[in-house]
Parts: structure tokens; sequence; C-alpha cells
């Protein structure tokens, strides 16, 4: 054999060597991009139901006067102050109770309108009734009917002098109600409103009754 031809036999197992030791490439990572899904798209948020309800301001030169009523007002008499659902039966006395007259915004709307007031002083409670503007949670006025009731000094609900509450009557679609419905408010001393709901005049005593209650906030 030639030495040319042993040359290149050796350099033939030396190259033969090199790769039977050399490790194949790692294979590139799967591309999961295109196959992954794609992110549920977030659901629409529920738009946020109107409020329902009055949104009641009492009228506080009302309640004063409620609490002092003066003797010298032009007065009829009648048995009772108010109607239908919002009708309050008023202590018997001689030729019926004292009812007067006067003209107020009954809470706070800027429209005054004539009210009947009446003081029962056998439960010591004022009352106020007319025909009122309502400005409701949603921010619609409506009118209707609508009855006060003020706490009286020694009054036998033993609730704190001036303290009191309102009841409104709402036909269907005011104030967001879905039925013929009165819509009731209580208020403390202060004039700030701290219960409200559904609500009923008790016919036995002439008081308001809140047939499904939300709290505002505490009473103090």
């Amino acid at each position: 054999m030639s030495t040319r031809s042993l040359t290149l036999a050796g350099a033939l197992l030396v190259l033969a060597a090199c790769t039977k030791g050399a490790e194949k490439p790692a294979a590139a990572p799967a591309d999961t991009t295109a196959n992954a899904a794609a992110p549920a798209p977030a659901p629409a948020a529920a738009p946020a139901p109107a409020p329902k309800g009055v949104a009641v301001t009492p009228s506080k030169p009302l309640v004063a006067d409620l609490q002092k009523p003066a003797a010298s007002k032009k007065v009829k008499h009648k048995s009772g102050i108010g109607e239908g659902k919002l009708a309050i039966a008023l202590a018997e006395t001689p030729g019926g109770s004292t009812i007067w007259v006067e003209r107020y915004d009954m809470e706070g709307t800027g429209d005054v309108e004539p009210t009947e007031l009446a003081v029962n002083f056998t439960t010591h409670v004022g009352y106020a009734y007319g025909q009122a503007a309502v400005r409701c949670k949603d921010g619609t006025m409506v009118h209707g009917p609508q009855i006060m009731g003020v706490y009286l000094e020694g009054n036998v609900f033993k609730q704190p002098r001036g303290s009191g509450w309102y009841a409104t009557e709402l036909q269907t679609g005011q104030c967001g109600m879905t039925e013929p419905t009165v819509w009731g408010s209580r208020f403390d001393a202060r004039g700030v409103i701290y219960a409200e709901g559904v609500a009923m005049i008790y016919p036995k005593t002439g008081d308001l009754l809140l047939v499904t209650v939300a709290d505002i906030k505490p009473k103090p």
C-alpha cells in the first residue's frame, strides 16, 4: 500500500471518531401560541338597577309648625285627615277634629301646595296632608298624595319630639314601582332619613308601619 493511501485512511478514521461523539442539536420548542385558546372575553357588567323610592327632604318649617299649632288658624272640622291608603282617623271631639289649611313645600322640592294640618291630642302626633310634588330617587318628579306625621312632646309612641315619617302613595311606574305602592320614610329629630321602604298606615294607631325596611343609617 502506498504512503498516500495510508494517509487517506487515517484521516477517514479520525473523522469517523469525531462524528460518533458529537451530540445532536436539541429540537426547537414547539410554538404553542398559535394553537392556544384565546382568553374568554370578560362578561359585560350588568347595568346598575335604577334606585327605587322617594327622595324625601323633610320640611323643617312644617315640622316646627306642627309642634306649636296656633289657635288663630282658620279651621274646619273633620273626623280624619288624608284619603284612601293615607287616611287617618283622628280623636273624636264634638264637631269633629280641628284641621287647618296652610301652604307648604312639603318636602323641599320648591312646589308650594295647600296642605291640611291636624293634631291628634290623644296620641300627641301632628299630621300634614296634601297633593305634593315628589322627587324620586331615579331623578324623576311625580305629583301625588302625601302625608307626614310628626311626634310631639309626650307622644304615646315614645318617639323623640320632632322626629316623624312620610308616606307617599305611588302608582305603577312612579319612582320605579311595579304596582301601586305606599312608600314610607322615617326621619329623626334632626330631619335625617334613617329608614324607608314599602309601607302602610296602621289604621288603629294612625302610625306608619314599614313593611319592607331598607335601613339607611343606624337610628340615633
